[in-house]
């Protein structure tokens, strides 16, 4: 069934209408009320638009199951390397080889070894630390399965979640399909990555490739001829390249237990190390730099137009007018983040995004501020970026 996508492209217009009126000295008093009156109604309407659940997707059993090869890129994952493994080994579906790239200071390489010497199915390849993107090349060049799986170390799969994961594959349904992901640790931290992973994917129905487990064709990689290695995030890359050309699907049943921030600290780091990637990524490729710049823009006029704007005015620069649209905007944008919960809730009816509705207005701010602090340290070794993460 179709999935409905809410734009928030007319809300941003909203908001852009009324910095224009009050600049202008339009009769802002009223018209402020009415603009505000018109967002809320937008909101209101997007909230009832969406769709519950069962109503979304469709898992028609296929009638074959071909050969599915699975890469699994791991680099100083001796913790959780064999439960991954093994995890995979007990699903539902039964055609399938496993192609670990493995590597690290640790015994990362000896865990999935070990697994390879017992089961003819599972091949372990040793690789010096070269990149995710160089290891994931690496295990496609052994991949010898209709449909290739790419799986992050720190999963572990529910036993359907490989079916899931490939049936709309294998039905002409999707040329790529996306996996859902469940925190290891439930916290206001990681419920803050459930809502938005939510929100991004079936509310705004954004074909990211975050989430930990993705399946394709092999013949996608064919056409962009592999993943290019100095991209340090292969999710972004894979993204940019491939989401207007092929049909992707997210789904939902399919899923994965996987390690993501459970802490403010462990959020802070992870965030600022991916938002440094997503820049590395974006600037040296052919494609997303401009949505780039434009989110980036967007996070400097957050973070710095106010303390800009109250020095410009103290010196009678400019009139305080200014001050008073960036407080009106960032209302308007809170109100915006406040929505989210409320469109999740609706999605999924469960009463724990409610409960949480604060974090949709505390992770915001802190993005925003990791933003800039990633703009303005790019490529340095700072507190919460000690270089690129080589897997």
């Amino acid at each position: 069934m179709k999935k409905m996508k809410i734009n928030n492209y007319i809300l941003y217009s909203i908001i852009l209408s009324y910095v224009v009126v009050v600049l202008y000295n339009i009769a802002w008093i009223n018209s402020t009320l009415i603009i505000l009156l018109i967002l809320l109604i937008c909101i209101c309407i997007n909230v009832f638009y969406i769709k519950p659940t069962e109503t979304v997707g469709s898992n028609n059993e296929p009638r074959n199951f071909p050969h599915v090869s699975v890469i699994i890129p791991a680099w100083n994952e001796e913790n959780i390397i064999s439960r991954t493994i093994e995890s995979v080994l007990i699903s539902t579906y039964s055609n399938f080889d496993i192609i670990i790239v493995a590597g690290g200071s640790d015994n990362t390489f000896k865990c999935a070894d070990y697994f390879a010497k017992n089961d003819s199915r599972i091949t372990v390849i040793e690789q010096k630390p070269l990149g995710k993107s160089t290891a994931l090349n690496t295990g496609l060049k052994y991949a010898i399965g209709e449909i290739v799986i790419l799986l992050d170390a720190d999963c572990i799969v529910d036993k359907n979640w490989f079916k899931y994961l490939v049936t709309p594959i294998i039905n002409k349904e999707a040329n790529i399909t996306i996996g859902n992901f469940q925190p290891f640790m439930l916290s206001w931290v990681s419920l803050w990555y459930n809502l938005n992973n939510i929100y991004l994917k079936i509310v705004r129905n954004k074909k990211n490739f975050f989430g930990g487990s993705k399946a394709f064709e092999k013949s996608v990689f064919k056409d962009i001829n592999g993943l290019n290695e100095k991209a340090y995030s292969d999710d972004y890359y894979l993204s940019m390249h491939l989401k207007k050309k092929y049909k992707i699907k997210f789904i939902e049943k399919s899923i994965v237990q996987t390690d993501i921030p459970s802490t403010l600290v462990q959020y802070l780091q992870v965030e600022t190390r991916w938002l440094r990637n997503q820049l590395h990524t974006a600037f040296n490729s052919n494609k997303g730099r401009r949505k780039v710049i434009f989110n980036y823009f967007k996070t400097i006029g957050f973070t710095l137009g106010l303390p800009i704007s109250i020095i410009l005015s103290v010196l009678n620069i400019i009139p305080y007018t200014y001050i008073y649209i960036w407080v009106s905007c960032f209302f308007f944008m809170m109100l915006l983040n406040i929505s989210k919960p409320i469109y999740v809730y609706r999605y999924t009816s469960d009463k724990i995004y409610l409960k949480y509705i604060w974090v949709a207005l505390y992770f915001p701010i802190i993005d925003y501020i990791l933003g800039l602090y990633a703009l303005i340290t790019y490529k340095k070794v700072t507190l919460f970026f000690k270089g690129p993460r080589n897997f």
